[in-house]
């Protein structure tokens, strides 16, 4: 039978399985895997008709989900808005500012930007 793996943010978990992205897994009784809680990152492989079945569940780093749905082109679209909300941030105080400055802020913001929303 086909396998398929699923990366993301376990967004909802109950006794028969978790929902990653809007789409519900089912737990096996064949194929029994450690249960995770609401916010954590794990790459499943499913099987069955519809690719509902978790035959292994992993937990992973948050970094490797977020990395994984983004395009190179979403990547620079927010790099270059993060630069020109750098600027703006460091001129207020109206020093000089550098380059490495710019680069510096904009990376923290970068930082910020893709870490995982936490569920409310």
């Amino acid at each position: 039978m086909k396998t398929k793996t699923v990366r993301g943010i376990v967004e909802t978990v109950n006794d028969k399985g978790i929902n990653i992205g809007g789409n519900w897994f089912n737990f096996s009784q064949y194929d029994p895997v450690e249960e995770p809680k609401e916010g954590d990152a794990v790459e499943i492989k499913v099987d069955g008709k519809n690719g509902k079945w978790i035959k292994e569940l992993m937990f992973i780093s948050p970094d490797e989900v977020v990395k994984e749905n983004i395009t190179a082109k979403d990547v620079r679209i927010t790099r270059l808005s993060l630069i020109s909300s750098a600027v703006e941030m460091l001129k207020t105080n109206g020093n000089l500012i550098s380059t490495q400055e710019v680069e510096a802020a904009a990376r923290k913001l970068e930082k910020y930007v893709y870490e995982p929303i936490p569920k409310s």
